[in-house]
């Protein structure tokens, strides 16, 4: 399913939601600083930023649990998992 990050001149689309939490949970509970170099990381620094230091939070409260980062990745894109896109 295709979600976007609104905003009033650029939308970033994620193309495959359960591959990019994937690596999204990939990240968080990566125990070794290598996370900080994994692709999708560096792929959000350039692209949706904000969402870097959400994930480092995380990384900090010891989130070990996918569906967390599910939910962050629904509500960073404000869809839900059965919303459709025009």
């Amino acid at each position: 399913m295709s979600q976007n990050l609104k905003s009033h001149y650029l939308r970033v689309v994620v193309d495959d939601e359960e591959a990019f939490t994937t690596a999204l949970f990939r990240f968080v509970t990566e125990p070794t600083p290598a996370r900080n170099h994994m692709p999708v990381i560096e792929e959000l620094h350039e692209f949706a930023p904000e969402m870097v230091p959400v994930l480092e939070h995380m990384v900090i409260d010891g989130v070990q649990d996918r569906e967390c980062i599910a939910e962050y990745v629904r509500a960073a894109f404000g869809y839900s998992t059965d919303a459709q896109l025009n």
